[in-house]
């Protein structure tokens, strides 16, 4: 059983976690509880990531903008040159 997310909002997801009463042991109940804990934060980071993912040349931060560089080629002299 995985994750499911009920309801996402701006400021908070809802999500319904899984148990399985069944267990026996409280080892195993634990390795449960950690897997699913890893498994939202595997789904929390991938939409944090999603949000910084931006394809814009300019950022608007703390009312500046701020321009990007962009990447600059760098000349490597062959060794016959030197």
């Amino acid at each position: 059983m995985s994750l499911e997310i009920i309801k996402k909002e701006t400021n908070y997801i809802i999500i319904k976690v899984p148990t399985d009463n069944k267990q026996e042991n409280f080892l195993q109940t634990e390795e449960s509880i950690e897997k699913h804990v890893n498994e939202l934060g595997r789904i929390l980071t991938k939409g944090a990531m999603e949000k910084l993912d931006i394809e814009e040349k300019v950022i608007e931060r703390e009312g500046k903008n701020i321009t990007l560089k962009k990447k600059q080629k760098k000349y490597i002299k062959p060794p016959m040159e030197v």
